[in-house]
């Protein structure tokens, strides 16, 4: 992610959040999902296995890549399983996950100006608004709770908010925010998300 589209980790974070993220970091060292990511990339070719291995990890601290003279290595801990976890997209008509060498570098943000489709193993990508040239194109990486299928937990929401005293808006901004953590790593600071970050990190408290 860029760094103007991230926030820290701060002081404040929800210990649930870190707790999950936790959990997500220590299965990226699974032995079995690191046995399956290894034959599968056993497969590829050396080149394709070096634009795997130089996809970002975000369960491996301040590393971006695991690579050394364009050469992928192979052996260290965690990497593999990382590097899936954090790129892999879900097939929704079958059990399987793919990691998409192009598509997976994209960034995300809460007010994205292309989405992802996902058709016959190939992930497309098409704009929804005007892109000018130089500007970077994004994508969300999780159905927003806008979406219709999300009413009753907005509902759910409101209600909460409403007994507390706090903005639905923010908090419904705060969970999202939170989910994309526990997933990546990151606290989103997209247009949408940095006029109401500090808010939205009050809300959660």
């Amino acid at each position: 992610m860029r760094r103007d589209m991230v926030a820290e980790l701060g002081n404040t974070c929800n210990p649930d959040a870190i707790g999950t993220r936790s959990i997500n970091a220590a299965f990226a060292q699974d032995e079995r999902l690191l046995r399956s990511v290894s034959d599968a990339l056993s497969q590829l070719s050396e080149a394709d296995a070096a634009e795997f291995m130089a996809l970002s990890n975000c369960f491996s601290e301040g590393a971006e890549a695991a690579c050394t003279n364009g050469s992928p290595q192979l052996n260290i801990p965690g990497a593999l399983g990382g590097i899936f976890l954090t790129n892999a997209v879900a097939d929704s008509h079958s059990d399987t996950s793919r990691v998409y060498s192009l598509t997976s570098r994209i960034n995300h943000s809460c007010a994205p100006n292309a989405l992802a489709f996902q058709r016959a193993g190939r992930r497309r990508i098409y704009a929804i608004a005007h892109i000018p040239v130089g500007e970077e194109i994004c994508i969300s990486y999780i159905e927003d709770y806008s979406a219709g299928k999300h009413a009753e937990f907005r509902a759910c929401v409101e209600r909460v908010a409403d007994h507390a005293g706090i903005d639905s808006a923010t908090l419904l901004a705060a969970l999202f925010r939170e989910q994309l953590f526990v997933k990546w790593g990151f606290w989103c600071c997209c247009p949408r998300c940095a006029p109401l970050a500090a808010k939205a990190e009050h809300a959660l408290n």
